[in-house]
């Protein structure tokens, strides 16, 4: 559940330090272990945006 929600939150463009505060997590390794699941594919589609 936690990846699935920062993996959408960072994919529509929010914010690390608001996603951080939502989960409650002070530090960044946490965000770091939660958003990479999905890493790659939020690249892909930020790619996708920009050409």
């Amino acid at each position: 559940m936690r990846h699935t929600f920062a993996h959408r939150w960072l994919d529509e463009g929010g914010a690390e330090g608001d996603l951080m505060a939502l989960a409650g997590w002070e530090s960044p390794q946490m965000l770091r272990h939660y958003g990479r699941s999905a890493r790659s594919a939020r690249a892909r589609r930020a790619y996708d945006r920009a050409t």
